[in-house]
């Protein structure tokens, strides 16, 4: 994570690396059987319109943000790639725009469903 601020310590903008090769979710302790893998590559950058109010931040993800995989880095269940922008002030929650395949952010249930799915 990087951050940039102000002389007093507002921050102006920040940029946050993400990375996380596979969590694995199976019903299994062992891992054995059904399982989903979910993996991601992206930056999220959060930008303040007013140094230090995060109500006035625009928070914009880039990247490969969810890949969700069947068993092995088999088939392609659901993808969320590309751009999303939020709102200022709405993380997660107000999409402004956006560029690329968005499973997981068109439909808020997609990943609970795509992890149901593989499951049973």
């Amino acid at each position: 994570m990087t951050r940039w601020h102000t002389a007093d310590g507002r921050a102006t903008k920040t940029v946050v690396h993400l990375d996380y090769p596979g969590d694995v979710f199976s019903l299994s302790p062992t891992g054995d059987g059904p399982s989903l893998t979910i993996s991601g590559h992206f930056n999220r950058h959060y930008v303040y319109a007013v140094p230090g109010d995060p109500i006035s931040r625009t928070l914009t993800e880039v990247g490969a943000i969810y890949l969700a995989h069947a068993p092995g880095g088999g088939r392609l269940v659901l993808q969320d790639t590309g751009r999303v922008t939020f709102a200022p002030g709405a993380d997660f929650e107000v999409v402004a725009s956006s560029g690329g395949v968005h499973d997981a952010y068109s439909d808020p249930t997609a990943i609970d469903t795509a992890i149901c799915d593989a499951l049973t």
